[in-house]
């Protein structure tokens, strides 16, 4: 049980680092990748692999088999690489690359295997949940009053900036977007929105919080979507939150319906002016230089895909001469880097792998808790999937680090007893 603790407390620290700490500070002698929440997630993954959190008379589930896939497409495609050769800044994205898969790893198998309470899950979700509200709240200081908090949190001991700095404060319209201590305002916004349905899970079973301590988080990660002013953060909330309210008990479900236009109301007015501009940036998308940039990436990648069909470039080895270059769109990033086997397989191993565990988690659940925990899960998998149409989402550690819990939580849940609920009977409705 000591153990199981520590496990719990390391990940909680993790998970801690990946909302909180900013992202582009890193230990430079170590890369572009070497940032907080990766390098806790690079030592999990050393824990796990010297058996600390071995599954004791378990075999490998499909958390094993996605992580097992994802490292055939990038080993794969590193062969690949190494046969036909590389200039040096090619290998070093590779090597980038190997850092974040081995980081995703580390944060999905210890969940997986070494996380065996229910108790210990909601742990998990209530810190990530908490820091994901944390998070908004510097943006929310920043949008506010063009401030930076995050500045104190640049001063980490042995951390600098991984290139010329973020900008914290830019502009769409005549409003003003935030990245809170995320890369963009993107990764902000769509790390908010895939925590929504664990916000809402959290809210209807965390009983042993006070109301206004579970909605007030959930509000805060519902305003850092208007503060993004981001397309893509408003598609992918709307996608996650429509499967979460499709997904619930009928009450609750009619109880979400007819509340929803007030909460809507509420957050859009703590927010004066962004649902215009989103409103705007939606109806002008046909006239929009990022749109039109999207669709002329298809003839772009059909291109390089021909070039390299079956294994791609490399995993973290594309690079965009120009901005019109950049493959705003995950799933042809993807084939590019990866070729269209390993895109295959890096695709199931990352999208498909965890809506099977989610739904299968759903049909088998031992509990109405553990269902709705699952279904928190293939909601933000579905967000998820939406993502990867509207940006290239793995190039931001926010989302990678939230696939890797969302895809651990689901592996932990699979691996919950019919006892469990017995033992933690203050979590049930």
């Amino acid at each position: 049980m000591n153990t199981d603790r520590l496990l719990v407390g390391g990940l909680q620290c993790w998970v801690l680092a990946l909302f909180i700490a900013p992202a582009d500070m890193v230990i430079r002698p170590l890369g572009g990748q070497a940032h907080m929440a990766n390098l806790l997630g690079m030592a999990l993954a050393l824990i796990w692999c010297v058996g600390i959190v071995a599954p004791t008379g378990r075999r490998p589930g499909s958390v094993h088999l996605a992580v097992a896939l994802m490292w055939v497409a990038t080993l794969a495609a590193w062969v690949v690489l190494a046969r036909r050769g590389a200039d040096e800044a090619t290998w070093n994205g590779a090597e980038r690359w190997v850092m974040v898969v081995l980081a995703f790893s580390g944060v999905a198998l210890v969940m997986a295997d070494g996380v065996r309470r229910l108790d210990d899950l909601h742990r998990l979700a209530s810190t990530a949940v908490f820091a994901a509200a944390v998070a908004s709240v510097v943006g929310v200081v920043q949008w506010r009053t063009s401030w930076d908090p995050s500045a104190w949190l640049r001063r980490l001991p042995g951390f600098t900036p991984s290139g010329d700095g973020v900008d914290t404060l830019v502009t769409r319209g005549q409003v003003g977007r935030v990245t809170g201590t995320a890369l963009h305002p993107i990764e902000f916004g769509v790390g908010a929105a895939l925590m929504l349905p664990v916000a809402v899970h959290l809210l209807l079973h965390d009983h042993r919080r006070r109301t206004l301590r579970r909605v007030v988080p959930l509000m805060l990660c519902a305003l850092a979507v208007p503060l993004s002013v981001s397309r893509s953060a408003v598609i992918v909330a709307g996608v996650a939150v429509g499967v979460t309210v499709w997904l619930l008990p009928a009450i609750p479900r009619l109880t979400a319906l007819a509340t929803a236009p007030l909460m809507s109301g509420v957050v859009l007015m703590a927010a004066p002016g962004t649902a215009s501009t989103i409103t705007t940036s939606f109806l002008a998308a046909g006239d929009d230089s990022s749109i039109q940039a999207r669709l002329d990436d298809f003839e772009l990648v059909g291109a390089l895909v021909t070039q390299r069909p079956w294994w791609g470039l490399g995993g973290g080895t594309y690079r965009p001469t120009d901005l019109f270059e950049i493959l705003d769109n995950q799933y042809l990033l993807t084939l590019v880097e990866f070729g269209v086997v390993g895109g295959v397989l890096f695709a199931t191993a990352a999208l498909l792998i965890p809506l099977h565990l989610a739904a299968r988690g759903r049909r088998q659940a031992v509990s109405a808790v553990v269902r709705s925990l699952a279904a928190a899960g293939l909601a933000s998998s579905w967000g998820a999937v939406a993502a990867w149409a509207a940006f290239d989402a793995w190039a931001f550690p926010r989302f990678v680090g939230i696939s890797a819990l969302t895809l651990g939580t689901l592996g932990a849940v699979s691996a919950l007893t019919p006892t469990e609920p017995k033992e933690i009977s203050s979590w049930t409705c």
